[in-house]
């Protein structure tokens, strides 16, 4: 259930945020939601972004749009191959429990 919100400015951000991430991962790129801070504060916000799957290169291609990232009030994504976000569950259950129980959708699956 999403249970945050987000500011005009904080969403703006994140929707760069995604179509930045659909250029470098195209359809491999499922979801992406933000959590904990809204934006209305002077705090990063956080993003995650499962993937189809993930590759050294993804990471090279990302790399110069951090500091873009940064510009906007957004702390670099998470950025997790929806399989493997299922199978550590239970390795991270508060830290992961936190970003579903309070999360806002942005792009793709919720």
């Amino acid at each position: 259930m999403a249970s945050a919100t987000l500011s005009s400015t904080g969403r703006r951000a994140l929707d760069a945020l995604a179509a930045d991430l659909r250029r470098v991962f195209g359809n491999r790129l499922l979801s992406v939601s933000a959590y904990g801070t809204t934006g209305d504060s002077d705090d990063e916000i956080h993003s995650i972004a499962l993937v189809d799957r993930l590759s050294f290169d993804d990471f090279i291609a990302c790399v110069p749009l951090a500091r873009e990232w940064d510009k906007r009030g957004l702390a670099v994504p998470l950025i997790l191959e929806r399989d493997e976000f299922v199978r550590t569950l239970d390795v991270f259950p508060l830290e992961y429990g936190e970003i579903i129980d309070n999360h806002v959708p942005i792009y793709g699956e919720d």
